[in-house]
């Protein structure tokens, strides 16, 4: 039997309607992502990789074709997804424990929440943290508290839009590091949203280049490397220059 993708976008576009003018933003994407696949997207500013994201997950309707996660049409009520957004997300008045917690108590019974919050606070490296509210912490650390309140959840697909893209160097990849490390103890199927090309060669396993708006396919590059990845590899800078000359042409493009 044919194994079903986790996400399939079928010829999709999607326009949206300002006074008389109609604004095209998605164009005629054909896409399909298999289950456990860590896909990084990339495009010129303000292509419509946002408008993509939400196209996904069911938060916005196309307008024209389909979009498909495990065969059926997306449903933010019944599928199990994980948004990290680059804005800061976490409920300034709770803890780091009641934060990851308070997705679990949304979806799932509130019996083991608790102790699975706990779980995936650790995972991160937080222990001892539990206790912390967002504004003792630092924007690194409320990353991870964001990342383990998504996984914990047990999404069957993660959504993140630019999330490390207001962290500093360093930060963004010791992040980078402890993200690949979870995604691999809990093989899900990750959507990765970037502008940075370094960022998205060090994560992904397939990198979907989009054009300039409206935004359609421009290439899809499997990163055949092993991880941990050497940045400063040939292999590594080949693909960075890869992917950053398709960039080039769609900026440069008439």
């Amino acid at each position: 039997m044919a194994l079903v993708a986790a996400i399939e976008l079928n010829s999709v576009g999607k326009f949206f309607e300002s006074g008389k003018e109609k604004i095209e933003v998605i164009k005629d994407i054909t896409l399909s992502v298999d289950e456990g696949r860590f896909v990084c997207v990339v495009g010129p500013s303000g292509c419509g990789k946002t408008t993509l994201l939400r196209l996904m997950c069911g938060l916005l309707q196309p307008t024209s074709g389909k979009v498909l996660v495990n065969g059926n049409p997306p449903d933010p009520k019944k599928n199990r997804f994980g948004v990290i957004f680059q804005e800061d997300s976490l409920l300034p008045w709770k803890t780091v424990l009641e934060n990851v917690k308070f997705g679990l108590e949304v979806t799932r019974s509130k019996g083991n929440a608790d102790s699975t919050a706990r779980e995936f606070i650790a995972m991160v490296g937080l222990r001892g943290f539990e206790d912390y509210y967002p504004h003792q912490i630092s924007g690194g650390m409320k990353k991870r508290v964001a990342i383990a309140r998504a996984m914990a959840v047990d999404p069957e697909i993660i959504l993140m839009d630019e999330p490390f893209a207001d962290l500093d160097a360093q930060t963004r990849q010791i992040l980078q590091k402890e993200l690949l490390s979870v995604w691999s103890k809990l093989n899900k199927t990750v959507i990765f949203i970037t502008h940075n090309v370094d960022e998205a060669v060090f994560l992904g396993q397939d990198i979907v280049v989009l054009t300039k708006r409206p935004a359609s396919v421009k290439a899809l590059v499997n990163v055949d490397l092993e991880y941990p990845r050497a940045r400063l590899s040939p292999p590594f800078i080949s693909y960075r220059e890869k992917i950053l000359r398709y960039l080039q042409e769609e900026i440069t493009a008439l």
